[in-house]
């Protein structure tokens, strides 16, 4: 009889510990609940943008794209502070900064292709947060007017042949 869990003697051995992670893992674990908790106070951006320059050169550089990139898709109020955060990045990065960019015009445009409406809102997230980029100096005006240029070509075509897609209201594209 008696209780026979918990630690120590007569427990039954069969507990799960917790997963060893990596120090890399950790650390990435860390930037991401950063990067996603900032509150956009400008000392709070400063020193997030301060712990990301030392982190680009290492493995996790990858990784904090598309944790950036998560968050411009999936938190909307915040995606001012994450434009921010990658146009003081631009300042001394512009290779990471470029390979960000090119990683947010492919999800866009891979959203642009699924059906579902999750996947829509997705893409116009990431299209809003593509041209925060142009205001932080990380994405070029123009470039920005040729991807929508593009992007009521499609939606024109969409509507002319009648195929289900995009609505044709200008207030669902932005």
């Amino acid at each position: 009889g008696g209780y026979q869990g918990g630690r120590g003697r007569g427990g039954n051995g069969d507990q799960k510990r917790p997963k060893q992670i990596s120090a890399e893992e950790g650390n990435l674990r860390r930037i991401r609940q950063y990067i996603i908790t900032n509150d956009g106070l400008p000392e709070h951006v400063f020193h997030l943008v301060d712990v990301l320059k030392e982190q680009l050169p290492t493995n996790v550089g990858p990784q904090i794209i598309e944790t950036i990139l998560d968050c411009a898709s999936e938190m909307p109020l915040e995606t001012s502070t994450h434009a921010t955060i990658v146009g003081l990045l631009n300042v001394d990065n512009h290779t990471f900064v470029g390979n960000l960019v090119d990683a947010a015009q492919a999800r866009f445009q891979n959203s642009l292709k699924l059906a579902d409406p999750l996947d829509r809102q997705k893409a116009r997230l990431m299209l809003r947060f593509i041209s925060l980029l142009v205001g932080v100096n990380a994405v070029e005006a123009s470039s920005l007017v040729s991807l929508l240029s593009e992007l009521v070509r499609a939606a024109t075509s969409a509507a002319e042949a009648a195929t289900e897609g995009w609505q044709p209201a200008a207030d669902f594209l932005m």
